[in-house]
């Protein structure tokens, strides 16, 4: 397959007009693949903490653990 190239926009041509049932289930693809690669688990209770650096350290610690594309 070869690659096109385009000095402006205008050299482009138009995008296909999607609507419908393609249109929604183009979409409902593009959000089904973004909660699997950006999937996020929040603590399920208001957590305390006694200083600013706990909170800090627990907070990087819960983004190393949950970071994007991490199977958990």
């Amino acid at each position: 397959m070869s690659v096109a190239r385009y000095h402006s926009v205008e050299e482009m041509p138009a995008p296909k007009a999607v609507s419908g049932k393609e249109l929604y289930r183009r979409v409902a693809e593009v959000w089904h693949t973004a909660r699997v690669l950006a999937r996020r688990r929040y603590p399920h209770a208001v957590l305390r903490f006694r200083s600013i650096d706990e909170a800090r350290a627990a907070r990087e610690q819960w983004e190393r653990e949950n970071r994007p594309g991490r199977e958990g």
